[in-house]
């Protein structure tokens, strides 16, 4: 709306006349008459038209105080709009001068130490130059200028968001726009929590990376061949040892085949020598022991080696080949015997016939006293040199004197009880030979026999690298067989270690005459949380649920295992139902503490169990599985009964009683 000028021009006309004329007639007094009549005329002429002109402006100042209103009233708006917009969200508008004309409020908590500065009407540029002085923009520090030049041609012209760090590891999205106008309305979005968990996760993914190829370098490092089948019976991997029992093709060639497959590649390179002319009638006895004998087998290779295969599948379903080299263990058996026949058939060999043997060789007489030993025996007590030659000698003399040099380690601090023992055991060590470690780090076997003669043979061999062996296999053993009872994604013991451990406390409470309890739990509407979570965060809920349950026990014996999918299990010996109903009830609060969300369950909005129970005197009438399938059923009852809930199976006998606990 547009007030007319027309009023103010007309009223200026005819008051510019008005004193014109006055003017005039004053100066002329001779002027006509008519004058006095047209006079007044043009007076009220100018009085109309400078009323007209005082209405006009009157309009024209009301609809201008209107605009104001409705512009104050708009700002408000705006203000208030960018007030709600969500805590991360900052809004900005500086318009074509590049001044600021409004920002929400929280400008300010970004740049604390330029807040001062943030008001409408300052340009984009001192708000920018004070903040790279201030040292709120990191990524300016040392080349100030020109990132100034760099980010105000950005703020001009935009081509996109970006990423902006800020003290205090803080970190804001910048997204602006030039609207048509020539303003630049800006959008700044905190995402700070974004970028620390990226930086988490990339950690988190680096050292997982670090944790495999640490293993996969422990695992090339090792002494032992080792492979590993998956499920199918594909080749997953071995390693560079035993990479060198099959050098006909390597590991990229491999990966993927059956082992009927890789057997197939190496018979056709005539290995192993003991299938050749029967290659496909031994293949099928050796697939069909392959899965159920589990004893380890010491086979020949045809470069001469022998190797102690060990064989085992995990409770995942892979399968696990382990090949030990023990040529040396299987040569020095060898020697033994060959050594101990020699010895029992030439009692009266020269010194010479003895020296030839790769053991030690002593003899003593019915005094005890050393008569015959060879050179072997020298290099395994290198302290006899030291003291001249030791026949003649009594064998308890030689032992102090092997007391006194501190060359046996399990005498050390005790040399007077250990002596009495060694000697009144002496020559019993014919069948199971006397294991003795040196101080300097071997192990030797003794062996000691008396001779219907009264004297006494000794043979002493060095087992230090079979000891070695041994130790590192019955480590590697011990390993594998904590990986067999271990479920790998929870933790808990798995299926197969509840059947064991179930095996032998119904055994033990039978003997005992003791109860023996078992819950059976399910995750109520699993599927759902999959579903709605996904498997990663589907498989976090098993391992905090796990924890939980594992958290509940308290006394030796008891066990938490993993059943199959999201079941678990709970054996309890020496237990009656009402403690297990009471330890239920105490796994349930601790989930209930836990709160772990379940939006997608129509049983509640959090994660919820149920459970079944049973509890029964082992009896010979009966068997371990009457257990288990009365905390199944009890169970079963449980969710059919709308879930989240207990119900108890108590065993007489093979009479099941049951009773619901709501939760």
């Amino acid at each position: 709306m547009r007030p007319s000028t027309a009023p103010l021009v007309l009223a200026s006309t005819a008051g510019g006349g008005a004193v014109w004329l006055w003017w005039h007639i004053d100066a002329r007094s001779d002027s006509h008459s008519w004058v006095h009549y047209v006079w007044p005329l043009l007076v009220l002429l100018a009085v109309i038209g400078i009323a007209w002109a005082l209405v006009a402006l009157s309009k024209t100042l009301a609809i201008a105080q209107q605009a104001l209103r409705e512009a104050e009233s708009a700002r408000s708006h705006l203000q208030a709009a960018m007030e709600q917009l969500p805590g991360h969200g900052i809004f900005s508008l500086f318009d074509a001068q590049d001044r600021l004309v409004v920002v929400s409020p929280g400008y300010k908590d970004l740049y604390p130490l330029t807040a001062a500065l943030i008001r409408p009407g300052v340009a984009f540029a001192e708000l920018l130059r004070h903040a790279v002085s201030s040292g709120e923009v990191l990524e300016a520090k040392g080349r100030e200028e020109q990132w100034i030049q760099e980010r105000l041609q950005h703020h001009q012209n935009p081509g996109g968001p970006v990423m902006m760090a800020l003290p205090g590891d803080r970190w804001v999205l910048i997204d602006e726009r030039r609207l048509a106008d020539g303003s630049i309305a800006g959008l700044r979005t905190d995402v700070t929590e974004n970028v620390r968990r990226e930086r988490a996760l990339a950690q988190a993914r680096s050292e997982a990376e670090r944790a495999q190829a640490q293993l996969y370098e422990a695992l090339e490092a090792v002494p032992i061949g080792l492979e590993l089948f998956d499920e199918q019976d594909r080749l997953v991997y071995f390693n560079k040892r035993m990479a060198e029992w099959r050098p006909h093709f390597s590991l990229a060639e491999a990966r993927g085949k059956t082992y009927a497959e890789l057997v197939r590649m190496s018979l056709k390179f005539g290995e192993p020598a003991e299938a050749i002319g029967r290659e496909e009638e031994w293949l099928a006895e050796r697939l069909q022991r392959r899965r159920r004998n589990f004893v380890p087998e010491t086979r020949p290779y045809p470069d001469g080696r022998w190797v102690q295969v060990h064989e085992c599948a995990t409770g995942s379903g892979l399968y696990v080949c382990v090949r030990l080299d023990v040529t040396a263990e299987v040569r020095q058996r060898a020697s033994l015997e060959a050594a101990r026949q020699s010895a029992q058939k030439a009692r009266e060999l020269l010194v010479d016939s003895i020296d030839a043997l790769p053991i030690g060789i002593e003899v003593f007489d019915v005094d005890d006293r050393l008569v015959l030993h060879n050179r072997y025996l020298r290099h395994l007590y290198k302290h006899i040199d030291m003291v001249g030659d030791q026949d003649g000698q009594t064998f308890g003399s030689m032992l102090n004197t092997s007391l006194r040099l501190g060359t046996i380690k399990a005498a050390i601090g005790r040399e007077a009880e250990w002596r009495a023992d060694r000697l009144a055991k002496r020559g019993t060590h014919g069948i199971s030979p006397l294991v003795q470690e040196s101080t300097d780090g071997r192990w030797i076997n003794i062996y000691e026999t008396r001779t219907p003669q009264g004297y006494i043979v000794s043979a002493r061999m060095e087992i230090t690298d079979m000891v070695r062996q041994r130790q590192a296999l019955e480590h590697a053993n011990a390993r594998l067989a904590e990986l067999s009872s271990t479920d790998g994604l929870t933790g808990i013991a798995n299926r197969r270690r509840f059947d064991e451990m179930l095996e032998a406390e119904w055994k033990r409470c039978m003997r005992h005459n003791e109860p023996l309890a078992l819950i059976m739990v399910d995750i109520d509407h699993f599927k759902r949380y999959n579903d709605h979570y996904g498997h990663v965060a589907g498989d976090e809920c098993l391992r905090q649920v796990a924890q939980i349950l594992q958290s509940c026990i308290r006394r030796a014996g008891e066990l938490v295992a993993r059943y199959g999918g999201e079941e678990f299990v709970l054996l309890l010996p020496s237990t009656d139902l009402m403690f297990a109903r009471q330890m239920a009830r105490r796994a349930i609060e601790q989930l209930h503490t836990a709160a772990l969300q379940h939006a997608n369950s129509p049983t509640a909005p959090q994660v919820t169990l149920s459970m079944g129970i049973a509890s029964a005197m082992p009896d010979p009438s009966f068997t371990a599985e009457a257990l288990i399938e009365a905390a199944d059923s009890a169970l079963y009852r449980a969710k059919n009964h709308g879930r989240n809930r207990v119900e108890l199976a108590n065993l007489f006998g093979s009479v099941p009683m049951s009773q619901p606990m709501p939760l």
